[in-house]
């Protein structure tokens, strides 16, 4: 339509959206966390994440957890430290758990919220990967200007090991440069790496289901190798690296 909006009014509609989306997660929290007790698993949270629109790496989703559970453990160290200041004394609280041989995460809707907040602010990577994505970047700057066009995109995510088609990676390059420079900065490009994932992903899922018949969610050894013949792998070429992977 042709509504326009203010500054404020932008801010108002932001605020909305954010309040909707965290009411969302809370009642995605309590949807997994089935026997109410705070903890979610690594595959809650995977499963969270889905629900939410993310092809997730497991690597990554711990990688966040930690991180926000280490800055939970902090601050309330620092708040034990204030308390035996002053002479009071604290219950110890644990963060995280085992559970039938799984890890468990201790999130309340402000933690879960801090956690997807970490995931999307690298981009669904662990941060190892940021790093390594970041250095491969840096790379290719021969200029040192921040900026790499869409060709050189294409050399540092072959680097990295997302082969990609060049009009594949010339649509996806277009969505995270809305403005049509044809050049990525560090974080444009970072986004770009997690589409391609993304389209990896996502066609790897649909290659299972389609060789998944019985729908049972587990395919055979030779229905591994035909979906990875229809996924363009030169199954012959591997040889024992596929016996090895059994």
């Amino acid at each position: 339509s042709g509504s326009t909006f203010h500054l404020d009014d932008f801010l108002v509609l932001m605020r909305k959206l954010r309040e909707r989306e965290m009411d969302h997660v809370e009642k995605l929290r309590d949807e997994f966390d089935e026997e109410d007790e705070g903890f979610l698993t690594m595959v809650q949270l995977q499963r969270l994440l889905i629900s939410i629109g993310y092809y997730p790496d497991p690597i990554a989703i711990k990688d966040a957890a930690r991180n926000v559970q280490e800055a939970i453990t902090s601050r309330r160290k620092g708040k034990r430290r204030d308390r035996a200041a002053f002479g009071s004394s604290s219950t110890a609280f644990s963060d995280v758990r085992e559970k039938d041989k799984e890890q468990e995460f201790a999130f309340g809707p402000s933690e879960l919220w801090r956690f997807i907040e970490a995931y999307r602010e690298r981009d669904g990577f662990s941060q190892a990967q940021v790093r390594e994505i970041r250095e491969a970047f840096h790379r290719y700057d021969h200029d040192e200007e921040g900026e790499i066009n869409v060709l050189e995109a294409g050399k540092v995510l072959r680097s990295l090991g997302y082969p990609i088609p060049l009009d594949s990676q010339r649509a996806l390059a277009a969505e995270v440069d809305p403005s049509g420079t044809g050049r990525l900065d560090s974080q444009e490009f970072r986004k770009l790496c997690r589409k391609v994932r993304e389209r990896d992903i996502r066609l790897m899922t649909q290659a299972f289901h389609e060789y998944d018949t019985s729908a049972e969610g587990k395919i055979t050894e030779q229905q591994v190798l035909a979906a990875l013949r229809s996924l363009g792998f030169d199954v012959d070429a591997l040889g024992s690296g596929i016996a090895e992977a059994f």
